[in-house]
């Protein structure tokens, strides 16, 4: 972590946001590790090699279900990887935090995939994933809630990343636009928390045969784009230099006429 002021202006930046964490850290290394071995839990066929055309055409219909659970996986990875790069911290809580996301991340890779085979069974008619046995609406429920906690706990996670990484901005001497862009950041991982839970109430007290506990999470394809686009205008109407400042006692009221 940077000593000095004088030191800070000479870190590299990625969007105006001077990157505190250039150097891995052992808990970066090991969530790093963790999301690679549930990546690995992923994988169509673990146990063995098709040996015969039929099984490598039953195998390969589990693949846009994979697609879906990587690409899900890789997302949460992302938020914690630009959080690891901004502030490179590497303290007692950053370890509790880290450790909670991989926990996290071990388990919901489970539901993950199950629930995503589930989808993508329904929506081609059984066409393009392999053989799953007749859901209750019991069990339907239970599976939507299990994957519910799971994101929503995780996204839960990374939001209090970056919250701490807010509570710690006199130590890492904030500029306007890192208290801003920090400050998104706490934002865009409640989003996909609200959400979450949003799915677990459907799913607990409304009927499941609108299958609303799962839409709903297809909001995220409109909340995130437009949060992002929003986001992206408040901090062009920054200056584009980043002078070191102190932190400010309220970051959720910059004024802009500072910048």
């Amino acid at each position: 972590m940077p000593e000095n002021n004088h030191s800070l202006e000479l870190l590299p930046q990625r969007h105006g946001f001077r990157l505190r964490g250039t150097q891995m850290t052992r808990i970066e290394t090991f969530s790093d590790a963790a999301f690679a071995f549930a990546l690995t839990l992923l994988v169509i066929s673990i146990d063995s090699i098709p040996t015969n055309v039929a099984t490598l055409v039953d195998l390969m219909r589990g693949v846009p279900a994979f697609l879906i659970s990587f690409a899900l996986l890789m997302w949460f990875w992302n938020g914690h990887h630009i959080w690891s790069k901004r502030y490179g911290l590497d303290d007692t809580p950053t370890i509790w935090l880290s450790s909670a996301l991989v926990l996290c991340i071990l388990v919901f890779v489970y539901p993950l995939k199950f629930l995503h085979m589930l989808i993508v069974a329904r929506l081609s008619d059984g066409a393009l994933a392999t053989s799953l046995e007749p859901l209750t609406r019991q069990e339907l429920q239970h599976t939507f809630v299990t994957y519910g906690i799971c994101f929503t706990v995780t996204s839960l996670i990374l939001m209090c990343h970056y919250w701490y990484a807010w509570s710690q901005r006199a130590q890492l001497s904030f500029s306007h636009r890192e208290l801003l862009m920090t400050r998104h950041s706490i934002i865009e991982w409640g989003i996909p928390t609200l959400v979450g839970a949003t799915s677990i109430t459907i799913a607990l007290l409304a009927p499941l045969g609108n299958g609303w506990p799962g839409m709903i999470y297809i909001s995220l394809a409109v909340l995130m784009p437009a949060f992002g686009y929003l986001s992206g205008r408040q901090l062009s109407r920054l200056s584009p230099s980043i002078p070191v400042t102190p932190a400010l006692d309220d970051p959720f009221s910059l004024d802009n006429n500072d910048a």
